[in-house]
């Protein structure tokens, strides 16, 4: 793994465009500079996917399930080295999974969205807009249809995003009316936002919308990301990512269990941006078997053992890292698109709500940049 920074001795993150989240302005950073992996490290990154999304698939049995979906990895580290005053190296490897993105992940959008604010940028960054059109092109045919969501964070990069797949394709790339959507299952269908069946976070789009979305999935439309209204059938379900060594919270004897372990983390199945999660290590006794009971009382919640991201140490600072690759999946096969990285201060990381909350990708405001060979 190589990280190349556009010029010495300057800071490590650009400001990019400020983005309204839950009411709150904020800005979103990139990297100063690109990261690359070789093609070892890649494979080792695809492989690593493919197993775990095969045995997520034959659990849940969602054998017809399409869309784009998107890893979230813990890496390991090992031999950093500085090669120059804008260069460093490292060897990676896949070290666990925190979870599946099944629900139309918005990191290529956020990609597009900061190579727009930052135009140099997006000569000196992969885009990941190529890969995906690259992989529809051959997959999905000569047009797809795209329905942007209504959510705060997809409104703002949807349009973005549509513009930059429809500028680098061949392809016909049309913002689908609800009338067209009616009317045809000939062509594919992008939904671009979530729709969250299950758990406390709402959905993108007006019920109304979802239940035409999941008829149409009903009578043949080739829509992704398909929507499950099963949460056994749901490939983000969390709990099929359970281990050996883990177990889902479903009575006493899971509360006294996880009383006698140590470091455990505690979160919802069908949770998303660090809400609902407890870190063991965060808490006394007493406030962890509270947690403990009010979530087995919630119900759908599973014991992990807790991962934690690698230290980094530049000479710029102490950095902590994720690594999520995308895939375009039909049923238990996956399409390889592009990885991003997500990053921040280690101090942050290790003082954020939780702590740790990076662990689980804190939505909108992530520090990254895409990796490609």
């Amino acid at each position: 793994m190589k990280l190349v920074l556009f010029s010495p001795n300057s800071s490590m993150f650009i400001a990019g465009p400020k983005l309204e989240i839950k009411g709150e302005e904020r800005d979103v950073l990139t990297l100063n500079g690109v990261v690359s992996i070789d093609r070892e490290e890649k494979e080792a990154l695809v492989g690593y996917c493919k197993k775990v999304w095969k045995e997520v698939i034959s659990k849940s049995g969602s054998d017809n399930f399409k869309g784009h979906v998107r890893f979230d990895l813990v890496p390991r580290v090992s031999s950093l080295e500085r090669e120059n005053n804008t260069t460093y190296s490292w060897d990676l490897e896949p070290g666990g999974i925190y979870e599946i993105n099944v629900n139309s992940p918005e990191c290529g959008a956020a990609v597009s969205a900061l190579h727009q604010a930052i135009p140099k940028l997006s000569f000196l960054q992969p885009s990941p807009v190529r890969r995906i059109t690259e992989v529809l092109e051959k997959e999905m045919g000569e047009k797809v249809y795209f329905l942007l969501g209504e959510g705060t964070v997809k409104s703002q990069w949807g349009g973005v995003f549509f513009k930059s797949l429809s500028r680098a394709s061949k392809m016909k790339f049309l913002k689908a009316s609800l009338e067209e959507i009616e009317k045809s299952n000939t062509f594919p269908l992008w939904r671009f936002g979530d729709i969250r069946v299950f758990g406390n976070r709402s959905s993108e789009f007006r019920e109304e919308v979802i239940d035409l979305l999941y008829r149409k999935q009903l009578e043949g439309q080739n829509l992704f990301n398909s929507i499950s209204l099963s949460r056994r059938e749901d490939p983000g379900n969390k709990k099929h990512l359970i281990r050996e060594g883990e177990r889902e919270l479903l009575s006493e004897d899971d509360v006294l269990w996880a009383m006698e372990e140590k470091d455990l983390v505690l979160k919802p199945f069908f949770g998303s941006s660090g809400n609902g999660i407890y870190f063991q290590r965060a808490l006394s006794p007493s406030l962890w078997e509270e947690a403990l009971r009010e979530c087995l009382r919630e119900g759908d919640y599973g014991l992990f053992r807790a991962k934690y991201l690698p230290k980094v140490d530049f000479e710029e600072g102490e950095v902590a890292f994720d690594i999520s690759p995308s895939f375009l999946a039909q049923g238990e096969d996956l399409h390889y698109l592009y990885t991003i990285i997500r990053l921040d201060s280690y101090q942050r990381y290790e003082s954020s709500p939780g702590p740790y909350a990076i662990n689980v990708a804190q939505g909108a405001g992530f520090v990254g940049t895409l990796l490609d060979e």
